[in-house]
């Protein structure tokens, strides 16, 4: 007979990735153990299998790389499972993230659900840690949204997955904002899909300052401002895109261009003063939990960092205002 597992974890695995075997062990030695794991090797083969450690493994090999949203569908049609689970290469569970989660989806009768970052990320540099409390925070104050999916970790019926068409892969043939597509057209059919704080992951991924800026630039804003705009769901984005968000991003734009204008104008310099404090005041909820969680030393920088992700946050606005009106305007030709 053959075994019908509870989830079945989907997992896409680049050539250089190197933290897999992690998520490996720290599944296998977690407290859920109804699951099989799908491994899809993305563009490559590796040397050996990982089948001889891990008896509940199906490895998919791609033999041409298409990236993480191909390699989810993929494994998707060789999962034997209930639910869908798809976890990132670079992150690693708790023991009891896999339990914890089951339990959230048999009690509440969800659709689905996404985890949440823990506060411990392992890589230690500065654009690091700031890059993965920042996005803790915003699971943990969101705790409970409806209508948001997320590729780290996030658990779906896999008759859901199927009946909405998985990933749109050929629109991100790149890691971007694929899963956050996908969350958006399983609210529009009717499927709950919540998030849930409490189950976390660990996150090793290692930011650079360049890393960060494409990122968020060309592979965050950008398309989700396009997405945003087709979707006309400005109001119900949710999470970093939240109105106290919306207005710390301008008041980090009007900081940077009073900041310019004040040796022209020395009353522009009082203007930045109050628009620096009241920015302040209004994320001290997040600076307080970078500082507890992060290097309260590193506090200077991870504003700085802050201010740069909110401008690059503005101009990935503009451009992605102007990609949808120059595609509309080709479109109505």
């Amino acid at each position: 007979m053959t075994y019908i597992p509870a989830i079945s974890i989907i997992v896409p695995v680049q050539p250089q990735d190197g933290h897999y075997q992690k998520l490996l062990g720290s599944i296998e030695a977690g407290s859920f153990q109804d699951y099989e794991i799908i491994l899809v090797y993305d563009g490559w083969k590796p040397e050996r299998s990982e089948k001889d450690e891990h008896y509940k493994l199906i490895e998919v090999i791609n033999p041409e790389q298409k990236g993480p949203a191909f390699c989810r569908n993929l494994g998707a049609k060789s999962a034997n499972g209930q639910y869908v689970c798809f976890c990132d290469s670079d992150t690693q569970h708790h023991l009891e993230t896999l339990e914890t989660a089951y339990h959230h989806l048999q009690k509440d009768a969800l659709d689905g659900l996404i985890g949440c970052y823990d506060r411990e990320p392992s890589c230690k540099t500065i654009v690091s840690q700031f890059r993965n409390l920042l996005h803790a925070y915003h699971h943990e104050k969101n705790h409970g949204q409806l209508g948001v999916f997320w590729g780290a970790f996030g658990i779906i019926k896999h008759e859901a997955f199927r009946a909405v068409g998985g990933f749109n892969a050929s629109r991100y043939a790149r890691p971007s904002i694929e899963d956050i597509e996908l969350g958006y057209r399983l609210l529009n059919n009717g499927y709950t899909i919540k998030l849930q704080a409490d189950v976390k992951i660990k996150h090793h991924k290692c930011w650079t300052l360049r890393n960060m800026l494409k990122t968020d630039l060309w592979s965050r804003a950008v398309p989700w401002t396009q997405l945003l705009n087709e979707e006309k769901n400005w109001n119900n984005a949710g999470l970093n895109t939240s109105p106290k968000e919306k207005l710390s991003a301008f008041l980090a734009l009007a900081q940077a261009l009073l900041l310019v204008m004040s040796p022209f104008f020395p009353t522009f310099f009082i203007l930045f003063a109050i628009a620096l404090v009241l920015q302040i005041v209004i994320q001290r909820s997040l600076y307080f939990y970078l500082a507890q969680f992060g290097k309260s030393r590193n506090l200077v920088s991870y504003y700085f960092l802050h201010q740069l992700y909110f401008k690059i946050a503005v101009f990935g606005f503009i451009l992605g205002h102007l990609k949808t009106i120059c595609l509309e305007s080709k479109a109505s030709q």
